[in-house]
């Protein structure tokens, strides 16, 4: 896992899933790892799937003004969300939520990665924050 943090966009998947969401137009690529995860239902939930999940969830919190963490590893995504048409409905957050919620649940590789580091609190809360902000 190319992870330096517990934060949610301290890994490499991270990034550059946000690469890939800066050069649309609308929320399609915000949907489909969210929508990857719950398709994935009670079998295993690989590590890169979920965090992309987790980075678009963290993008709808952003579509509704809840910024977890501002800084110049975001000021691509920031610009993007400013010139962004769309917002998401309400089917959207549920799925997201959902989609959190699944990342979770067993059997998750990187819920099972987190459990043997010594950051798993600190990635629990942020976790629990994104969360709140849904």
């Amino acid at each position: 896992m190319g992870t330096w943090g517990p934060g949610i966009l301290q890994n490499d998947s991270a990034l550059d899933f946000i690469d890939i969401v800066v050069k649309t137009n609308d929320l399609s690529a915000v949907e489909q790892p969210i929508s990857l995860v719950l398709s994935v239902g009670e079998r295993y939930l690989e590590a890169p799937l979920a965090e992309e999940a987790i980075v678009a969830t963290s993008i709808v919190a952003r579509l509704l003004g809840r910024y977890a963490v501002k800084n110049k590893k975001t000021n691509k995504l920031d610009a993007w969300l400013e010139e962004c048409p769309v917002k998401p409905d309400e089917n959207l957050i549920l799925n997201a939520r959902r989609a959190l919620e699944r990342v979770q649940t067993e059997p998750s590789e990187l819920l099972a990665l987190w459990k043997q580091s010594p950051h798993f609190d600190a990635w629990k809360h942020n976790i629990s924050a994104l969360q709140q902000g849904l």
